[in-house]
């Protein structure tokens, strides 16, 4: 039970869409600072088959991620952070041509993203994307 509302609970995020930090930063004399944020969604059929092919060739599963140690994460993320930040470009790249643009928008988010974030999102398309069974497209989550 609990594991299916954590199912639909992250199905809900991703047709809503999860922001991601990008960018912080505080422009001289300014208190506040501004933010440069992207939006994660929920993946078109063609980049959900994308997807599909990077996670199963990470080798792992979900509920194994759940039950490393954090030397184990750690490697995980050495061997596979391209992988995983592959896999959120293209749930931020929605078009057909995100499988061009995504290995770009792929090396801003290793270098520019806090790890727990893509991780987070990794996590969260794990659990969506991958075991969606309502059969929804694009058009009927925009």
């Amino acid at each position: 039970m609990r594991k299916q509302v954590e199912l639909e609970a992250s199905e809900a995020l991703l047709d809503l869409g999860v922001s991601i930090p990008i960018l912080r930063w505080r422009l001289p004399l300014m208190r506040r600072y501004r933010e440069l944020r992207l939006t994660m969604k929920r993946p078109c059929l063609g980049n959900q088959i994308r997807i599909a092919r990077k996670y199963l060739s990470l080798g792992t599963t979900y509920e194994q991620i759940q039950g490393y140690t954090k030397d184990e994460q750690m490697e995980f993320l050495a061997f596979h952070g391209k992988t995983v930040a592959q896999m959120v470009s293209l749930t931020i790249l929605r078009g057909k041509v995100s499988g061009w643009l995504a290995p770009l928008l792929a090396w801003l988010l290793l270098w520019l993203v806090d790890d727990t974030f893509l991780l987070a999102a990794r996590s969260s398309l794990a659990r969506t994307t991958l075991r969606n069974t309502s059969g929804r497209t694009c058009a009927s989550t925009r």
